[in-house]
């Protein structure tokens, strides 16, 4: 009796089609759905069916993100179409821009002004004009008094250092509003003769300043305008200080004239054309605050200056025209960054949702049992034509309604957000000719680069722009050279012992906030490589990159396999996961930013496309570069982009430059908790350099 009944059971037991995933149907019937994503190929797998569970939520949550995003992205669009004709609504209707008539860059902020001397001092006392020039005499001031130092000159200022460098054009307005008919010739002569007589005369000294400005030579206007202010009377000293901040200004020394003019408006604080000159100065410096603020002073003081009122309108219409771009710009960058971000979320979107098919059981396992009449109600797409064991067979894939919904969102946000880039790039580039357009209004970040080109040239070093051949190599020697140092005793000679560190200190170091990331400076090698990201593509000092900026990606597939480099890549890197978890070394960044403009308050973002436009442009070694790049994703706490660029350097890099991505690599595979690798790494850099200091950090 009881085999019978126990038959009976495994009969029943064997007749039972199990299925993941039931549903219950309009009609109350309870029946397992087609297309669930709980129909395994692996039903017995419990641990299989759980982190199915828990990709389908994580599915669910990313696209609702995505949909989010983009309508956040679609908002933020929407505000900016109205601003982008920024530009011609200020000037056809802003008060302060239609009082001026004209922008900024077409005003002259660099006027011909030597004071009120002719209202304080009466010139023909000083200047027989009568007396005819008997001979060619020039006001020379180089040799009428010895003054090697002065502390009233501010000698300490570089444009004073380099005034034997220094160059101006003729300021031919001078001659018109001090000699009036005068002969410039004449005039000179004159005031060579005044200088002969008295050699410690501070007005014959500004008189032969003015002179060589009217001339154009500043390097004479200067010596005769520092000699002037150290001889000058307290109650004359502005004038003097007035001309010699003028010249300094005129020179593109915009700065240090600035400290010089408020020099002249401390001895006369009542004298208008000081303030005028130096709001002139600030709005060269873009300081408009300070600019507009020394225009007030001028107009209280002598009201009626129609040249101050004008100038005055032109720099708040300026400065509503660079706030209004410079909002834009910011606001263009926060799409831009946002749709890098929608990006990188659709990529994840897209990898669960692939890991979610796979886990699915095929189709053909799926009808078995099912009713075929249910699939009547589905639509089918993607049908092709194929041959199977013999027979031509036309196979459809069968979507839901909810996936083809789904299906059709995702096609509709995609071709959205192309559109919208490609809005967002014309944007950008409009408002990146616009501010280039306008330009620095200081000519000085234009004409000179203190702390570059004529270092560089004094160095007898000449800076090449675009692709050049010489920077490939090593221009500089390099900080460790790899041959055998004499050593010294030092304090660090302890570090070098064979039994250092000792097993009790290497077991006091647990945490990993004792190993901070390594990287070793490219410099270290004699690589000049803020010029890669500089001079050598087109970006002058002090400039941005324009718009729009993309990040340096590595494109690791175009690189051939290569077994002994692919020993430092572990296979489990791409499995684990690792690589996609964010990992930020901000700890790095001031490596990366003292390439440009010594760090100073510089974008990563704007940072990464340098490195993009210096890979694109051929203008370094390659694997040089794409170690940078490699820094830059490090940074931003992107791994897998990361190790693609150091094994696209390491492929590349000459031999004795290994270690330069060697100690990088060994860094961030010590960063994920790949030890064995990293050790590997740092060995290797170091059996390449003995003296590098990073290399035995990074060991």
């Amino acid at each position: 009796m009881k085999w019978k009944i126990f038959a009976t059971l495994f009969e029943i037991f064997v007749g039972i089609s199990a299925s993941t995933h039931w549903v219950v149907t309009e009609n109350g019937r309870v029946q397992s759905q087609l297309d669930s994503a709980f129909h395994l190929r692996r039903p017995y797998d419990l641990l299989a069916l759980l982190e199915q569970e828990s990709r389908v939520r994580n599915i669910d949550m990313l696209y609702k993100e995505l949909v989010s995003h983009k309508a956040a992205i679609d908002r933020k669009w929407a505000s900016l179409e109205g601003a982008t004709d920024l530009e011609a609504r200020l000037y056809s209707h802003d008060p302060d821009c239609l009082w001026a008539g004209h922008p900024l860059s077409d005003t002259d902020l660099y006027p011909s002004l030597a004071g009120d001397i002719q209202d304080r001092i009466r010139l023909d006392q000083y200047l027989p004009i009568g007396v005819p020039a008997d001979g060619p005499s020039l006001p020379f001031c180089m040799h009428t008094f010895s003054l090697d130092f002065s502390m009233q000159t501010f000698e300490h200022l570089h444009a004073m250092v380099a005034r034997a460098n220094l160059s101006s054009s003729p300021e031919l307005g001078l001659a018109a509003a001090i000699l009036g008919d005068t002969d410039v010739a004449q005039f000179g002569h004159h005031v060579a003769l005044g200088l002969q007589r008295n050699s410690t005369s501070w007005f014959h000294h500004n008189l032969a300043s003015i002179y060589w400005r009217i001339r154009g030579d500043a390097p004479n206007a200067v010596e005769c305008a520092r000699k002037a202010v150290h001889f000058a009377p307290r109650q004359y000293r502005d004038l003097a200080l007035l001309n010699l901040g003028a010249i300094f200004h005129q020179s593109r020394f915009s700065a240090e004239a600035a400290i010089i003019l408020h020099a002249a408006v401390d001895h006369a604080p009542l004298m208008a054309p000081n303030h005028f000159l130096l709001g002139n100065v600030y709005a060269v410096l873009g300081d408009y605050n300070r600019s507009v603020a020394c225009y007030d002073n001028a107009v209280k003081l002598k009201p009626g200056m129609d040249q101050v009122i004008r100038t005055k309108h032109s720099v708040l219409c300026h400065r509503k025209l660079e706030k209004g771009l410079l909002d834009l710009h910011e606001s263009l960058q926060f799409i831009l960054a946002e749709l890098h971000d929608y990006h990188t979320k659709q990529e994840q979107w897209l990898k669960h949702q692939e890991k979610l098919v796979w886990e699915q059981a095929p189709l053909d396992v799926r009808l078995l049992g099912q009713d075929h009449s249910s699939l009547l109600s589905n639509r089918g797409q993607s049908c092709m034509q194929r041959v199977q064991d013999g027979r031509p067979v036309l196979s459809c894939d069968v979507n839901s309604d909810s996936q083809l919904l789904a299906h059709s969102l995702q096609i509709d946000i995609t071709l959205s957000l192309q559109m919208l880039l490609k809005n967002v790039e014309s944007q950008a580039k409009k408002i990146s000719e616009q501010m280039s357009r306008r330009g620095p209004l200081s000519p000085e970040l234009m004409t000179r680069d203190q702390n570059g080109a004529q270092i560089l040239q004094a160095e007898g070093q000449e800076v090449l722009s675009g692709s050049s051949i010489k920077y490939h190599s090593p221009t500089v020697a390099p900080v460790f050279p790899a041959e055998a140092i004499e050593k010294t005793e030092d304090p660090t000679q302890a570090y070098e012992q064979e039994d250092w560190p000792r097993q009790e200190e290497c077991m006091a170091l647990t945490s990993s906030d004792y190993f901070p990331p390594v990287f070793l400076p490219p410099e270290n090698k004699g690589f000049e490589v803020h010029l890669y990201l500089g001079q050598l593509i087109d970006l002058a000092p002090g400039t941005e990159h324009p718009l729009p900026w993309y990040p340096p990606l590595c494109d690791v597939a175009s690189t051939d396999a290569d077994p002994e480099l692919d020993a430092y890549f572990p296979s489990s890197l791409t499995k684990d996961g690792l690589l996609d978890v964010p990992v930020r070394e901000a700890s790095l960044r001031r490596h990366l930013t003292k390439y440009v403009s010594e760090g100073h308050n510089m974008v990563e973002a704007e940072i990464g496309q340098r490195i993009l436009t210096a890979i694109n442009k051929g203008v370094g070694p390659g694997w040089l570069l794409q170690t940078i790049a490699s820094l830059y994703w490090r940074i931003r706490g992107n791994s897998r982009n990361a190790m693609n660029c150091l094994r696209m350097a390491l492929t590349s890099a000459p031999r004795e430059f290994h270690d330069v991505v060697l100690v990088s690599l060994g860094s961030l595979l010590h960063k994920l908790g790949y030890l064995d690798e990293a050790l590997r790494a740092a060995s290797d850099a170091l059996a390449i350099n003995t003296v590098e200091v990073g290399r035995k950090h990074n060991l």
